[in-house]
């Protein structure tokens, strides 16, 4: 299976033509200094303002259960705009606008800690620090499987509720948090998780959101 650092190199081959041939016909690697990476106090990122205006970060469900295990392992990941956040400390709006630079073509993707359970331990707290809102999952459990049919991880879903859950309003924020089966233990690791946050737009004159959606769509900028 392709992935992006594949597309990536197939990138620089086509913009390089001569550094995909040599002399003694050994495959040439593309200079990757142009998209360096960074860090900062708010988390780590990879660069992609110099990345070509036609690539799209794209990731399939099973690749996005593979950058958690090499998250969780310590390994590089591909190029990337994922940024490590506290993601339960803050709203969804909070998140948008603090990492408004750092939005893919449709959504925000954050590697986070695993949400704390309940008291009873039963199931993950998904409410946000301040109690201003919570995740509700929409839909049961998916399994992520890899080409091979073996189960590697885990896709959940979630529509974000503003307020507390007696009187809560649900808003047109989803998110799909993917995690990692312990091929040793059949259990899911907790230490990490990513979270793929994305705006469904909805007319102005009503407000009903449909949960089964699964893909963003065009993210819905609005003016203050």
């Amino acid at each position: 299976m392709e992935d992006c650092h594949d597309q990536l190199k197939k990138l620089g081959d086509a913009e390089n033509p001569s550094s995909s041939s040599s002399s003694n016909n050994n495959d040439q690697i593309p200079n990757w200094s142009l998209w360096s990476s960074s860090s900062s106090s708010s988390g780590a990122m990879y660069n992609f303002d110099r990345l070509p205006l036609f690539y799209r970060f794209d990731p399939t469900d099973e690749e996005f259960v593979e950058l958690v295990l090499k998250k969780l392992n310590n390994q590089p990941l591909t190029r990337n705009k994922i940024r490590d956040v506290e993601f339960y400390n803050y709203t969804p709006d909070e998140l948008a606008e603090k990492y408004k630079q750092h939005r893919t073509e449709k959504e925000w993707l954050y590697f986070t800690p695993r949400a704390q359970k309940h008291e009873d331990g039963n199931c993950a707290s998904r409410t946000v620090k301040d109690n201003s809102g919570f995740w509700r999952r929409t839909k049961s459990e998916q399994v992520v499987r890899s080409d091979s049919g073996e189960i590697i991880g885990f896709k959940d879903k979630f529509v974000f509720h503003m307020g507390e859950p007696s009187k809560s309003g649900k808003t047109n924020w989803f998110m799909q948090e993917y995690s990692v089966l312990d091929q040793t233990t059949n259990i899911k690791f907790d230490d990490w998780v990513l979270c793929k946050v994305y705006k469904r737009k909805v007319p102005r004159s009503t407000f009903t959101v449909d949960e089964n959606e699964d893909q963003p769509s065009d993210y819905e900028d609005e003016k203050n």
